[in-house]
């Protein structure tokens, strides 16, 4: 006979991974809404409301610009992930 102690741990178990699924898939559509479909730069351009606050909606800028790799927000650059990673990695290290 299992534990009913056993049996609670399980069902929360479960709860938190089912949890981390759908936190996984809000986070895996914000970005893409943000970062690949560009949707609050869409939204600003077009004056129509975003629904974010106002201290986050002005992040994003109101137009676009012509890159390698298509239009792109205005004042955004198309950089490696390779090239954001080095720089982050020597900044942390001048930082101290």
């Amino acid at each position: 006979m299992p534990s009913p102690t056993l049996g609670a741990l399980d069902n929360k178990i479960e709860l938190n991974r089912k949890m981390n699924q759908t936190l996984e898939a809000m986070a895996r559509a914000i970005f893409k809404s943000w970062f690949v479909d560009f949707d609050p730069v869409r939204a600003k351009a077009e004056d129509r409301d975003f629904d974010l606050p106002p201290d986050l909606a002005a992040l994003f800028p109101d137009s676009f610009e012509d890159s390698e790799l298509g239009e792109i927000p205005k004042g955004w650059r198309v950089r490696s992930f390779a090239d954001i990673a080095h720089r982050a990695f020597y900044k942390r290290l001048y930082d101290y």
